[in-house]
């Protein structure tokens, strides 16, 4: 449990300033923005359900967000998370098992930054576009 530990910690020190990172805040505003402009542009006639206007455009959003952007989000996201070792030609993956910490602790924390990562993004999806009660 140790090494999962430290090698989370390694991990997010390297995440700070990555493309990462980024990502995951600006793809879901990004989204927002988005779907606004089109809710924007029909205006409420354009929803099926002219009624209740708000929860035909978070249907639509959580549509589109899940089934376009989410499994294209994960792939990149995964590639960046990967990447921060893979700059000069291996040596650092090299020195990575090297280290005195197992190989599943670094698999398990990249993967756990992957799903932490996911995890912020949808969450400010959902905070930004769910209006208050």
């Amino acid at each position: 449990m140790v090494a999962i530990g430290r090698a989370l910690h390694a991990e997010t020190l390297k995440l700070k300033r990555t493309l990462a990172l980024r990502l995951a805040v600006v793809a879901p505003l990004s989204l927002a923005v988005l779907n606004g402009a089109v809710a924007y542009q029909r205006g409420a006639a354009g929803f099926r359900n002219a009624e209740n206007v708000w929860l035909e455009a978070i249907y639509q959003m959580f549509f589109f967000s899940s089934y376009l952007m989410l499994p294209l989000f994960i792939g990149l996201l995964a590639t960046w998370v990967v990447d921060v070792e893979g700059e000069q030609d291996n040596a650092r993956w090299t020195h990575l098992f090297a280290l005195p910490l197992p190989r599943w602790a670094i698999y398990g924390a990249k993967q756990l930054a992957v799903m932490a990562l996911t995890g912020v993004s949808v969450g400010l999806l959902a905070e930004l576009y769910i209006p208050p009660p």
